[in-house]
């Protein structure tokens, strides 16, 4: 979930800030991105739907985006020339498995900085068909993946001007 407040919007702008940012196999798999107010007019119209009473539904936005154009609007849009490394799915894989071992094994409580469900997520496509529920509700993004990205930027900047 994208737009002003979103922690998952916070947590890149951090890694990107560090240079911890990463993509795997370049960042290829389909982001499956929904911006919030979107994601809103789905969750309000399926609460009072007759037509989706006892269906299951996936959300996402309309357009289709990689995780690397993701990774690389976010950057344009907030000036961040930060490098991002690029794993393979295969070695993110192993070293995910090898830092939750070692944080197991040392009884480390904080989540690794690699772990299986990253690695799932930016390895593998979150871009699974939402066309059930545009079909059913007739809708479609009604903020785009542009304006979107530019709300989440400026409330990301925003942030970060007020925490340091």
């Amino acid at each position: 979930i994208i737009g002003p407040g979103s922690q998952f919007i916070e947590q890149i702008g951090k890694a990107l800030n560090a240079n911890g940012m990463l993509t795997i196999d370049h960042g290829q798999a389909n982001a499956g991105l929904v911006y919030i107010d979107n994601l809103l007019d789905y969750m309000l119209w399926a609460a009072t739907a007759e037509a989706a009473l006892n269906e299951t539904y996936n959300v996402r936005d309309h357009y289709d985006v990689s995780w690397s154009e993701f990774i690389n609007r976010l950057q344009s849009l907030t000036n961040n020339s930060s490098r991002v490394t690029n794993l393979s799915f295969r070695f993110a894989a192993f070293a995910a498995r090898a830092f939750e071992r070692s944080y197991s094994v040392c009884g480390i409580q904080r989540e690794p900085p690699l772990h299986a469900l990253l690695v799932s997520m930016f390895g593998k496509t979150c871009g699974h068909s939402a066309e059930k529920i545009r079909r059913a509700s007739g809708f479609s993004s009604r903020v785009d993946f542009d304006e979107a990205m530019a709300r989440s930027a400026q409330w990301l900047q925003q942030t970060i001007t007020e925490n340091t």
